[in-house]
């Protein structure tokens, strides 16, 4: 029980300081992009200059921290001018939107919040041309528009090929390749899929 809720987001996104003032005011004028899992590239590794080279011995400077934005397991993405995240919320998977000081600029449901095992979201949004890229727990993969957080397009994976969910819920982030969009269903009809990012229709499948 421990790691659970050690491991666990409850409600709340806290961000610390680990730059310099001088960094911290670059990046905000540059609007850092990190815009899926794993940042730009993949590989987890990030560009930024400026990083402190030892920890404060008070630890670092608490800059905000932003309430009610749902619990869950999903990072954040950042793009844009903007920081993207996921959480249940009121029974409902909830993505939310903050401006870089922390402030709500949207906040919408796309689907069933995950109550079984392990209950909350699972994966970190992804970002690209302008629009929002995220699959729930429950299959649901959705497209909105990141500025406004309006739906653009939305299909439950599950339903459409046959798959029955796993006993953790689905936990992948989002890939994209160009104009199409890969996931994994699984299930007798097909392990991965590829779906055109303008609306979600099938490119192919695998056997």
């Amino acid at each position: 029980m421990r790691a659970r809720l050690t491991t666990r987001r409850l409600f709340s996104l806290i961000v610390w300081s680990m730059l310099t003032p001088a960094a911290v005011s670059a990046i905000h004028a540059a609007e850092a992009q990190w815009p899926r899992f794993h940042g730009p590239n993949g590989d987890n590794i990030s560009r930024e200059t400026g990083l402190l080279k030892s920890w404060p011995e008070d630890g670092p400077n608490l800059l905000w921290k932003a309430e009610g934005i749902g619990e869950g397991y999903a990072t954040v993405a950042v793009a844009d001018g903007l920081i993207f995240t996921a959480g249940n919320k009121d029974d409902k998977t909830m993505i939310t939107a903050l401006d870089l000081s922390g402030k709500q600029v949207w906040q919408k449901p796309v689907g069933p919040a995950w109550t079984r095992d392990y209950p909350g979201t699972r994966a970190t949004p992804t970002i690209a041309g302008g629009r929002l890229y995220y699959e729930t727990p429950l299959g649901d993969v959705v497209c909105l528009n990141a500025k406004d957080g309006e739906k653009i397009w939305n299909v439950n994976i599950l339903d459409k090929f046959g798959a029955e969910n796993i006993r953790w819920g689905l936990s992948e982030s989002i890939v994209l390749d160009g104009d199409r969009l890969i996931c994994c269903p699984g299930g007798p009809q097909t392990a991965v899929v590829a779906l055109k990012t303008s609306d979600g229709s099938l490119v192919w499948k695998s056997p």
